[in-house]
């Protein structure tokens, strides 16, 4: 009997300790193309070549900064960052510009994107002023 208060106790907490930290924390819901890490860097003019992508939640709390896997590449950079904008769980995205093939892909995802220029934490800050 007490061995299995223990466990159920175990069990309750860890499943606190899980769902507190996405509480706290916060999910993304916003990401900013960067022409760098920190939170008062410019807004990157193109979306899909963005050096960095910066990630807020929905309070507008920067919760971190990622290098965009997809600058880079050859070809299919919009699909590419998109698809990495949609994993994390982007809802909306801010850059200068997108491209037409990244404004498909981030619609096919149910992602919201804004063209935006300026430094990164006034833009945000000034975004969820007004909804």
């Amino acid at each position: 009997m007490k061995d299995n208060r223990m466990k159920i106790f175990s069990l309750t907490f860890l499943l606190l300790l899980f769902v507190g930290s996405e509480v706290f924390a916060g999910p993304v819901n916003l990401a900013v193309a960067s022409d760098g890490q920190e939170q008062d860097a410019n807004i990157c003019e193109q979306a899909a070549r963005a050096p960095y992508f910066l990630f807020f939640d929905g309070h507008g709390v920067f919760l971190e900064s990622v290098q965009n896997p997809a600058k880079d590449l050859k070809g299919g950079a919009g699909s590419s960052a998109s698809e990495f904008l949609a994993e994390r769980g982007v809802k909306t995205v801010i850059a200068g510009s997108f491209g037409d093939k990244m404004r498909q892909a981030l619609q096919e995802y149910h992602i919201e994107y804004l063209e935006k220029k300026g430094i990164t934490s006034v833009v945000v800050q000034e975004m969820l002023k007004k909804q």
